[in-house]
């Protein structure tokens, strides 16, 4: 899902970081002692009847200003209790373009990225900043090696749009897809509509229709029994440079039902599926779970389906499924479900197969998740949703599984991260995270099926100092690329680069014994585990044996960036996108921090969050 909800006309962000009025996502937050709320979604809990929800949606002028306005006690930061002090991001205190140029196969796929001021600048801080992009999903066209679309949350207006290009990435063009929101010429149910992000791209094997599936949503009442929320899909035939009407999948108009979380699959005979969590409320408006639903269309996405639970009974609270279809048509689902022997405080891997097109399903549970209450620290007070993050970080993350069948083999790969490496983490353990006993140690973990039911014994793909996040997989002729954000190459250089762009700082206003607009470097942590150096990286690890070996690890983002820019540090996207071309050479999207900081007139933009896209020979 998108960060917040923003203005018609600029930009319409999908769940209330400002508001809280509906986000979907994992709330690992929850309290241990109530379990059935393991993935409740945040702002629906307590709907007892037609409250008002009327409220302009906000802009990210508003929630700047409303960092802006509720200063953060420095002692969360590591400086002095009595003063406090307001997080800022980064691209507002970046006076100019302090990172080089990017390298021979490293692009931006955002082309005439546009400004936007703050309703009210703070001394010392630039008024205005760069829209972003963020949570990136990609495919290479089967047939031709050179034809890269890439999707991303798009904030430069209320729309859903992709990236286009067909030189492997030395140019792009911007696509707005038309008819999905009421900014964008949407008619029927589209006609109400705003873009609730979540974009995710497919395409046939044979490279002649490429789909874009995403989330609609409306939170503007009467009532909370009035929230419109649906999934759609679009197709293109010509590369993605135009597109056809949005079909909607599945959509409700009742506050007792929320969409979230699609992913989408094309089969070897061109049949599309998309799954989805539907975020379900008892009658007294009250979560009650979230399973995973499929619905699927043989008519190139002019039709779909009704919808079909994927997820079984004994697993009631789930996220991030993802599908894929294996050659010989088995549809495999892969997502994340609060397992019942924990009394759904823990979580695990689970694998649904069926071999009769989706009507019926087996669900295996595999590997324990280590995401447990007591394994992260949570974002600073005021500026996210209180979603857990890593050491000195500030943007939510999970540990939802990222799945890829093989398209030759039939083999399933699956990968996620965790911090089972640290020492409070596991809810056995009891407590929450205990700072004192270091940093965070998130890993990325690996994992194979060749029948759906076998799992392999999780195998670590990174070390557990490197802190890793939104691993994406890729398999295709018995090879693999897994890509990951990783700190490993950002602490291994040291240092804070030009204008300490690897660090945190923080800005006075009206606080004894500092002028106004001083800029202080926060640190973060106890001694002797404060952690000062924020950036990090995109790399990834690949195997040339279906997964049984993988090379060294390549970094693929030729600069360490900031990711406290924008949303005071609070969201980079929730995943990140690898693909292996028909020559079995790689490429990976994610959400980079540096903004565009190129050469070419009218192309260079300072710190903000950008698609940039890496070719792996």
């Amino acid at each position: 899902m998108r960060a917040f909800l923003i203005t018609r006309g600029f930009a319409a962000f999908s769940a209330g970081l400002a508001l809280l009025s509906a986000a979907a996502l994992t709330s690992i937050a929850a309290n241990a002692a109530e379990p059935e709320n393991r993935f409740r979604p945040t702002g629906l809990d307590g709907v007892g009847g037609p409250t008002a929800v009327e409220e302009p949606r906000w802009t990210i002028q508003d929630f700047e200003s409303r960092a802006a306005a509720n200063p953060i006690p420095g002692a969360l930061v590591g400086l002095p209790a009595k003063n406090a002090f307001v997080l800022f991001s980064q691209c507002r205190a970046l006076t100019s373009i302090v990172y080089p140029p990017l390298v021979a196969g490293e692009s931006d796929a955002i082309v005439g990225d546009t400004p936007f001021a703050f309703a009210s600048a703070l001394p010392g801080i630039a008024p205005t900043c760069f829209n972003p992009q963020n949570e990136n999903n990609i495919v290479v066209n089967p047939a031709d090696p050179n034809h890269f679309v890439t999707s991303a949350n798009e904030y430069r207006g209320n729309v859903h749009a992709v990236y286009v290009s067909f030189n492997r990435g030395t140019s792009w063009i911007n696509v707005v897809l038309p008819g999905w929101t009421r900014d964008t010429g949407g008619t029927g149910q589209f006609s109400h509509m705003d873009s609730c992000g979540d974009p995710v791209l497919a395409i046939s094997r044979d490279g002649t229709r490429l789909y874009y599936a995403g989330l609609v949503c409306n939170f503007e009442g009467p009532g909370n029994y009035q929230l419109r929320s649906g999934v759609a899909v679009a197709a293109s035939t010509d590369g993605g440079v135009t597109w056809g009407a949005p079909t909607m999948v599945d959509s409700t108009a009742s506050g007792n039902f929320f969409h979230d979380k699609e992913w989408m699959a094309v089969a070897p005979d061109g049949t599309v599926h998309v799954t989805w969590t539907r975020f379900q409320q008892t009658a007294n408006g009250k979560f009650g779970a979230s399973p995973i639903y499929i619905a699927s269309s043989k008519n190139g996405g002019q039709s779909f389906s009704g919808p079909k639970q994927v997820s079984d009974d004994a697993h009631p609270f789930n996220q991030g499924s993802v599908p894929a279809v294996a050659p010989n048509g088995t549809i495999y689902v892969s997502y994340i479900a609060s397992t019942p022997e924990t009394g759904f405080v823990g979580d695990a891997v689970v694998l649904a197969r069926s071999t009769d097109g989706g009507q019926k399903w087996i669900n295996v549970q595999g590997p324990r998740i280590y995401d447990d209450y007591n394994c992260y620290p949570l974002q600073l007070p005021g500026t996210g949703q209180g979603r857990q993050t890593l050491s000195a970080q500030n943007y939510r993350i999970h540990s939802f599984p990222s799945m890829a069948v093989d398209t030759t083999t039939g083999h399933v790969h699956i990968v996620w991260t965790d911090n089972r490496a640290h020492p409070s983490c596991g809810y056995e353990k009891g407590g929450t995270f205990n700072p004192a006993l270091g940093n965070t140690q998130n890993q990325t973990w690996y994992i194979k099926t060749i029948d759906g039911v076998n799992f392999t014994a999780p195998v670590s793909l990174t070390a557990p100092f490197d802190d890793n996040v939104f691993p994406a997989v890729a398999a295709r002729d018995g090879k693999v690329l897994v890509g990951y954000y990783t700190r490993k190459h950002a602490k291994t250089a040291g240092g804070f680069g030009a204008e300490d762009r690897c660090s945190v700082r923080v800005v006075t206003v009206n606080q004894p014994g500092f002028a106004d607009g001083t800029l202080l470097k926060a640190a973060f942590g106890p001694v002797p585990f404060r952690q000062t150096n924020v950036c990090i990286d995109y790399a990834a690890r690949r195997s040339n044996d279906g997964g049984q070996n993988f090379v060294t690890e390549t970094r693929l983002s030729s600069e360490s960036s900031n990711p406290w820019v924008l949303f005071t540090g609070s969201f980079i996207g929730d995943y990140t996108g690898v693909d292996l071309d028909l020559l079995n050479r790689g490429v990976a999207v994610w959400t980079d921090f540096r903004g565009n900081p190129g050469t070419g007139a009218g192309q260079i933009t300072p710190a903000n969050q950008d698609a940039i896209v890496r070719t792996i020979p």
